[in-house]
């Protein structure tokens, strides 16, 4: 029951991203594939509480936060998201120490 959210908001991001259905260019669609599965992963992250290791409350809003950023049609919140997935991973690695 866990991992219905990324379900429930699947049929808005058809809305919202119509490549998913494979309309469009072939590099939007395998981009826009990408970016949309990176984005349940960082949901469902934060609805589960573990990525590399366990997370608190404060990464899983940061992951939510992320994941939701990354589904928005603009180009600038869509890198936005990705540079906040991508700095919580490596620091749930532990090559960043910024919180201690």
């Amino acid at each position: 029951m866990k991992f219905g959210l990324p379900l429930l908001i699947l049929p808005f991001i058809f809305v919202y991203r119509p490549e998913l259905l494979a309309i469009g260019s072939l590099s939007n669609i395998v981009l826009t594939f990408i970016t949309t599965l990176i984005s349940i992963l960082s949901i469902c992250i934060s609805i589960s509480g573990y990525s590399i290791k366990s997370i608190g409350y404060i990464k899983r809003i940061f992951y939510i936060l992320s994941g939701v950023l990354i589904l928005l049609p603009n180009v600038y919140l869509l890198f936005a998201g990705l540079a906040i997935f991508t700095f919580l991973l490596i620091h749930d690695k532990g090559k960043v120490k910024l919180f201690t």
